[in-house]
């Protein structure tokens, strides 16, 4: 249409400039400079050389270049007198030169114009753009009517150059156009408009637009055209190998220059969007909405069921809203590229006021199950055959920092994070939060022991380049606090009861005494140590106290140690440790000691000195099923015959008599006297 517009410009500025002018080729040679220069300034946007001319009262004929790569001939009868005229025309040109761009592409159109200057038709066919084109229209007063266009499979490349455009896309482009009539405000156009074998230059666009394509992104399209009071409006699909785009009732605002459309999105594979999202989704989605243009603004609602439940938002300009109902959770993380940790489902409302500044609110809320299974095999956590979880999370935005209050409660614990600061922009959190175990046998689990009771903690989290949380509670009599900076925990204990410290471990209570006591551990590597001061420690009613009590040695359940020190080194499948205990008359000492964690077996060397009484032990055993052993010292062998004597003295006499005689019976005199000698070392 422009090329046609160029060669009816320049016939009517030619009949203008030459109806004055003597019917001689002389003449015609004279006033060429004149008739250049003439046009020249009435389309200054195009160089129009006029090379020859040839003007008879009835006959004309020209020869022209246009933009200097353009060829245009020109030659038909003319009536000079009545202006009317009847041109055969014919363009060709191998490259079309503008002063912004150069585009190699052969174009030969020939048509012919018909009419006088203020009513006349114009139609054409040809070659352009690698496509077939046919074309018409009427002037009437210098306005375009009933123009017909017909492109089939034009070169899009080209034609976004053409248009001043890089090469983003190549294609081909069909174009079927009709326009009644012609007008800027209010044009009247019916016709379709299709793109087959479309593909995005992904190169440019992600150096020009930061959007990462797939390499080989293909799409096709196919639209429908009209005009209705002064509105342009359309319908259409875009097919791509990323996704699938219908737009229905389309209206463009000429006047206000604005556009609307309702829209559906389907994306087969979300895998396809993977290097634009940067992130690993998987899955389809659907959306269904509208979305609104305009100079200033893009506005786009919808809805989509693809999370399971509803979900529904609402952008426009710098703001988002955003509803979630009942979304499913393995859904959800499913489609985000993560394993379905959880099930169960969350709802939500968000509503950030300025998406540029992180400025809103939101309240979220979600419930579920863990997958145990898969949480094992990804992260060796065991969480039980059932872990619930019920979370709530509320807060506000503000600048790009977030304030929240977050309460969780678990089939294992409840953790309340309140308030939350996170500084988003340079990623720094802090916050207080409170931690509540009610049973410290549902931990099992985790920490594959056996504990009892329950446990809380306040405390501080932070998180800047390392992640730092502190806490304290009052337990077991006393009071502990902690400081864990990123893997590394240090532990202090003051005023706690040694006795409901084994009670809540699950272990006997042999033990009871106030301590103090530290805690270094490595959470990554799961070793450490353990230094512990005790202060009245008394050894309680066991296994051991009552054998040294039978033997008369002491009533050690009675005995109070002042001087007592606990140290351990903890691996992660063993704790060494020794325990010196000592007061005025009496010492203690397990050195060596070793616990065995996954099968809680014990193995202890006692020395120790008991009323002047030298004695060794050994416990053995479980923690749940010890077993101990004194060694067969000579004070505990006397103290044994005695007790025997003094039981049992007039049938052991008896019964030496009678052993006596048996065996000089059976063996000899010789012989027995030997054997009854080594029985009565037995005694």
């Amino acid at each position: 249409m422009r090329i046609a517009t160029w060669i009816v410009l320049v016939m009517l500025l030619l009949l203008e400039a030459i109806l004055f002018m003597a019917f001689t080729a002389s003449g015609n040679d004279i006033l060429l400079p004149f008739v250049n220069r003439y046009i020249q300034h009435k389309v200054p946007q195009a160089k129009i050389d006029i090379e020859k001319f040839r003007l008879k009262p009835d006959h004309i004929g020209v020869i022209a270049k246009i933009n200097d790569t353009i060829d245009l001939k020109a030659a038909g009868a003319l009536n000079a007198l009545s202006r009317r005229f009847d041109i055969n025309y014919i363009l060709d040109t191998n490259q079309i030169k503008t002063p912004s761009l150069t585009i190699n592409e052969h174009i030969h159109i020939h048509g012919n114009a018909k009419g006088t200057p203020n009513d006349m038709k114009i139609h054409g066919n040809g070659l352009a753009f690698g496509s077939k084109l046919r074309y018409q229209l009427a002037l009437l007063k210098n306005m375009p009517q009933n123009i017909k266009i017909d492109i089939n499979g034009a070169n899009l490349k080209s034609l976004l150059a053409v248009a001043g455009q890089k090469p983003y896309s190549t294609g081909r482009l069909t174009l079927h156009a009709n326009m009644p009539y012609f007008s800027p405000l209010n044009p009247q156009v019916r016709g379709t408009l299709n793109i087959k074998d479309g593909k995005l230059n992904s190169t440019l666009i992600s150096k020009d637009f930061k959007i990462n394509l797939p390499q080989q992104t293909t799409y096709s399209s196919n639209f429908v055209i009209k005009t209705q009071n002064k509105k342009v409006i359309f319908d259409g699909t875009l097919n791509s190998s990323l996704a699938n785009l219908n737009l229905e009732n389309g209206k463009f605002d000429i006047l206000n220059n604005t556009l609307s459309s309702n829209y559906k999105l389907s994306v087969a594979k979300l895998e396809n969007l993977s290097s634009i999202t940067k992130s690993q989704l998987r899955g389809d989605l659907t959306l269904n909405g509208t979305l609104h243009i305009n100079k200033k603004s893009l506005a786009v609602d919808g809805e989509s069921g693809s999370f399971g439940g509803k979900t529904k938002f609402a952008y426009q300009g710098d703001r988002l809203q955003a509803t979630l109902l009942n979304i499913q959770n393995a859904t959800l993380l499913y489609k985000l590229g993560q394993p379905k940790y959880l099930t169960g489902n969350t709802s939500a409302t968000i509503d950030l006021n300025s998406i540029k500044n992180l400025t809103g609110k939101f309240n979220i809320a979600t419930s579920g199950s863990a997958d145990n299974k898969l949480l094992k095999e990804k992260f060796d956590l065991d969480l039980g055959d059932k872990f619930n979880l019920n979370a709530n999370i509320r807060g506000k935005l503000k600048n790009k920092k977030m304030l929240a209050s977050i309460t969780t409660k678990t089939t294992m614990a409840n953790l309340k994070l309140s308030p939350l600061n996170y500084d988003i922009k340079n990623k720094i959190l802090s916050g207080d939060y409170t931690l509540n175990i009610p049973d410290l046998g549902k931990l099992k689990p985790l920490t594959k022991k056996s504990y009892k009771g329950s446990m809380s903690f306040i405390g501080n989290i932070k998180k800047d380049k390392a992640l730092l949380i502190t806490g304290e509670g009052k337990e077991f009599g006393g009071s502990i606090d902690f400081r864990l900076l990123d893997d590394n925990l240090i532990a202090n204990a003051t005023g706690i009861t040694v006795s409901k410290l084994l009670y809540m471990l699950d272990y006997p209570q042999m033990l009871d005494a106030i301590s103090k006591a530290q805690v270094k551990y490595n959470l990554k590597s799961k070793s450490g140590t353990m230094h512990a001061k005790l202060d009245n420690a008394r050894i309680l009613p066991t296994q051991l106290t009552k054998l040294l009590k039978q033997f008369q040695v002491i009533d050690l359940a009675k005995e109070r140690f002042n001087d007592t020190t606990f140290d351990a080194k903890i691996d992660p499948q063993k704790i060494d440790f020794t325990l010196k205990a000592k007061n005025k008359n009496n010492y203690l000492i397990a050195n060596p000691g070793r616990l065995i964690k996954k099968t809680d077996v014990i193995n202890i060397k006692l020395n120790m000195k008991l009323k002047g009484v030298d004695l060794q032990a050994t416990i053995s055993g479980t923690t749940k099923h010890p077993k101990v052993s004194l060694d067969g010292s000579n004070y505990l062998k006397n103290r044994l015959k005695q007790k025997i004597k003094q039981r049992y003295g007039k049938q052991i006499n008896n019964a030496k008599k009678k052993i006596k005689n048996r065996v000089k019976e059976k063996v000899g005199n010789s012989v027995g006297d030997k054997l009854i000698q080594g029985i009565r070392g037995l005694f």
